[in-house]
């Protein structure tokens, strides 16, 4: 918690009242309470909180690694959350995952795909604020032409289907 301690200081200065509000008593109680709403909708949930504390039982792993200030995640803790995240929605919705760009391997942009959705979302301009669903279930993903290399030449050859 020195972490928080020293952002209070720097945000507050002398105003800083030196009192940790973000404690893990009370991040456990609140992870117990996503889980029993989770429970009571039956929908999954991803348990971040225990998963990090069991990370925190290996001697060179620190519980603050994952955070910059008690609250907001670091790059390590990005690294966790990322694919753990990934991981649980492939497990619970595997219609829903993403196959990344084949080419360059990103998951965000147009080349990935994820065949439980129909297409991407609509542009603004093709939102009626009086019905916006409607701009969602008319939409339909336009697939981009199959592109092959021709192996001999080293050329791109492209069908448009």
């Amino acid at each position: 918690h020195q972490q928080r301690l020293q952002y209070q200081i720097q945000r507050y200065g002398e105003k800083a009242t030196g009192v940790l509000e973000r404690t893990l008593d009370n991040t456990a109680k609140y992870s117990t309470a996503c889980r029993q709403v989770a429970d009571d909708e039956q929908l999954p949930f991803l348990n971040l909180f225990d998963d990090m504390q069991q990370q925190q039982q290996q001697p060179e792993n620190d519980w603050g690694r994952f955070f910059t200030d008690g609250l907001h995640f670091s790059k390590a803790g990005h690294d966790f959350v990322g694919p753990a995240m990934v991981a649980a929605i492939e497990r619970a919705y595997p219609q829903l995952r993403v196959t990344p760009d084949p080419k360059t391997g990103p998951y965000c942009n147009s080349a990935s795909r994820c065949p439980g959705l129909d297409g991407g979302p609509p542009f603004h301009d093709e939102i009626d604020n009086d019905n916006v669903a409607l701009a969602f279930a008319s939409r339909k993903r336009q697939e981009p032409p199959v592109t092959a290399v021709d192996e001999d030449k080293k050329e791109e050859k492209t069908d448009d289907l």
